[in-house]
């Protein structure tokens, strides 16, 4: 399946573990039919400790612009890629080979390798991703039956996927305060119509770090919510045979490990979700009301006075 398929994997060593460490050696290793194998690896060795990094899923010459000797760890922990037509924005953040999308995994480990030494180098890798799962049910009478609309959508993704989640990645991650208007995406998940029944949802979503926010309840969560953080949106709309909108009502359900202080989604999770809409109260954050009103009469213009 995507989520353990590997085309290919490059190695990465740096003479050091620190940020300027220098970059020794790189190279690239196919993978054949998708399965993972080292036997072929051969790796730089030297009497200091150094870094091994391992990226799978890029393309081969993906990290052609890093110099050996001159390129650092810390370039290697700058290279990202946007949410862009060229770079397969349907997918993002997964790449694409023509014909199967990819989840992009990285891993880093610190080890001394000698001449002559029979250490084994073993780097765990993580996905770069986060993999969310929906289950919405509308349950409660104050909702079901009442809208023949529902939207379901994600919002406030971070539109930009670094290559390397590993090396002390800390909130806020990716920080994309410089980025205007393409810092963040949205992403439709499914309309549907004439029916209360939402099916199951699936999505995969680059890292968002954000900090926690101690003292968050689960009916203040959206009040408290960091500026950036990823979230879900759900919009049931009543909608009559022209067409016009009659009611709506939002939920904005921010996404976390919980729904109190965390708002993080971070590498390598898979987390699921279990929402049932029950209500509209004016004490949950999450609900936002509408509520359409119509233009009547003809517009008629007023002079300084007052008069028609």
């Amino acid at each position: 399946g995507v989520d353990t398929y590997v085309e290919g994997y490059h190695v990465l060593q740096f003479d050091g573990t620190q940020p300027d460490s220098h970059l020794k050696q790189r190279v690239y290793y196919p993978c054949p039919g998708g399965k993972l194998t080292t036997a072929d690896v051969t790796l730089f060795k030297q009497p200091a400790k150094q870094r091994i990094v391992v990226i799978t899923n890029v393309p081969s010459d993906y990290f052609d612009e890093l110099a050996l000797n001159t390129s650092t760890y810390s370039d290697l922990q700058d290279m990202n890629f946007d949410r862009s037509p060229a770079k397969s924005e349907n997918m993002f953040p997964l790449f694409t080979n023509g014909t199967k999308d990819l989840i992009v995994m990285s891993g880093q480990s610190d080890l001394t390798l000698q001449e002559g030494s029979v250490i084994q180098a073993s780097v765990v890798l993580l996905r770069t991703v986060s993999k969310l799962d929906f289950d919405i049910q509308v349950t409660g009478a104050d909702v079901k039956g009442k809208f023949n609309v529902w939207d379901v959508s994600l919002a406030s993704l971070p539109g930009r996927s670094y290559v390397n989640i590993m090396g002390g990645r800390l909130a806020v991650f990716p920080d994309l305060s410089g980025a205007g208007s393409k810092a963040y995406y949205a992403l439709p998940l499914k309309t549907v119509l004439n029916t209360d029944i939402i099916p199951a949802l699936s999505a995969f979503v680059p890292v968002n770090l954000q900090p926690d926010v101690p003292g968050t309840t689960f009916y203040n969560r959206r009040t408290n919510a960091p500026l950036g953080s990823s979230y879900l949106q759900i919009v049931g709309q009543n909608r009559d045979n022209q067409g016009v909108v009659k009611d709506m009502v939002m939920y904005h359900i921010n996404l976390g490990l919980n729904f109190a202080e965390n708002y993080s989604l971070p590498g390598n999770y898979h987390l699921k979700y279990t929402i049932r809409l029950k209500g509209i109260s004016d004490e949950d954050s999450h609900v936002i009301k509408f509520i359409p009103g119509y233009f009547g009469g003809q517009f008629k213009a007023y002079n300084a006075t007052g008069g028609e």
